[in-house]
């Protein structure tokens, strides 16, 4: 196995990750940054830094003809459809070097403001329900372990490692604990007014303003992503390039960043739970956005649906498991796209299950220890992107 290095970005002036609606189509509304940095764009920027460190000449990359000292850069670095020989690890994000998670889908979230007093926070888990006739079926739906009007999950906030780690143990976090990040903690939105110019006057486009909406991330701010693959001759070059020069374009508009590389000692991944006996199954959750495919027939690939005792249930198998699904907890496809490089044209868009998404099963013919050790593991299409990681948790009777 090769050595597996991190590579550690942090901002140098304001970052802009574009969202996947054209400057044209947008009219008079203000282009938003997407956060965290979609993964194409930093595979993206990480594989143009291995090229450049390479000297490749990118017109013969785009014949399929470049090489370094032996080595095909093309079947290294892979297109838009392959990583090559590459293999990428999910994109972490970091706040005062400590890892944070994605919100999980079924931890709710409610603000109860009293008079004179400042705002309390309470908090409730979403469990699988009693079956329910829909137009799925009659099927499992999730509810709320006790009742809290106007409890839901919130947008753009993270969780810390302990926090986690505590809802994977099945428990949900006490009333104003601390650990949540919130947006404003990790950027500030920064507004931009953009024009077109005339490459060969040199003068502005009349009525050609476009406006945008920069990241302003505070200075504890960072995003790493893990990469393994790299022959020892390239890793070599690249970690002396970066030395030299560590800064790096990141994002949309040219935007710049600070990078740095090191060997992978320890992945930023929770603590597996263990089994004590009080379990009716086992809670798979998405540390990264996953590509499933097409999810109108089942929530999960390759998953097939069943009927027991009069309730629709999903029968599959991952990494050779076979399992019973029984309730989803998910948001809403996120539709990210990227740059062709070789093609110098915008990539196909695609939708995403996201980040956070949770999936309540049960072991068939295997028990519930052996169904943890998917934890840390990946599933679905383009796990060599990093999309697709599962934390294990446990489904408490």
């Amino acid at each position: 196995m090769s050595q597996r290095w991190r590579l550690i970005f942090t901002p140098v002036d304001t970052w802009f990750f574009r969202e996947s609606r054209p400057h044209g189509a947008a009219g008079a509304d203000r282009l938003e940054s997407l956060f965290p940095p979609p993964v194409r764009t930093v595979v993206g920027a990480i594989r143009t830094r291995i090229g450049e460190c390479l000297n490749t000449d990118w017109q013969a990359f785009r014949r399929g003809e470049a090489s370094f000292e032996g080595i095909s850069i093309n079947k290294l670095l892979g297109d838009s459809r392959s990583t090559g020989e590459l293999s990428f690890g999910a994109l972490q994000l970091f706040c005062q070097d400590q890892p944070l998670y994605p919100w999980p889908a079924l931890l709710l979230e409610k603000k109860v403001l009293k008079k004179r007093e400042e705002a309390q926070t309470e908090y409730v888990r979403l469990i699988p329900g009693k079956p329910v006739e829909c137009d799925l079926g009659r099927v499992q739906l999730p509810e709320l372990e006790h009742v809290c009007p106007g409890a839901k999950v919130p947008d753009n906030q993270y969780l810390s490692l302990s926090l986690m780690q505590d809802i994977l143990k099945g428990k949900k976090p006490e009333n104003n604990s601390t650990g949540m990040t919130r947006r404003d903690g990790l950027y500030l939105p920064e507004p931009r007014l953009g024009i077109a110019r005339n490459a060969n006057t040199g003068t502005v486009e009349q009525g050609m303003l476009y406006q945008t909406s920069h990241l302003r991330l505070k200075e504890d701010v960072a995003v790493s992503m893990e990469l393994e693959g790299l022959p020892e001759s390239v890793a070599r070059r690249l970690q002396e390039d970066i030395e030299a020069s560590p800064f790096i374009r990141f994002g949309a508009e040219g935007r710049m960043a600070r990078v740095s590389i090191e060997p992978v000692k320890q992945t930023a991944l929770p603590e597996c739970p263990k089994v004590s006996g009080n379990e009716q199954g086992l809670m798979l959750m998405l540390l990264t956005d996953a590509d499933f495919g097409d999810t109108r027939n089942a929530p999960l690939p390759g998953f097939k649906p069943v009927e027991k005792e009069n309730v629709k249930l999903w029968h599959g198998s991952i990494h050779g498991l076979d399992m019973e699904l029984h309730c989803v907890m998910a948001g809403k496809p996120v539709r990210r796209g990227g740059w062709d490089l070789k093609k110098g044209q915008p990539g196909d868009m695609k939708s995403y299950v996201p980040a956070g998404s949770c999936y309540f099963v049960k072991p068939l013919n295997r028990s519930l220890t052996d169904l943890m050790s998917l934890h840390g593991k990946t599933i679905g299409q383009q796990t060599d992107w990093g999309y697709g990681l599962i934390a294990c948790g446990l489904w408490k009777k």
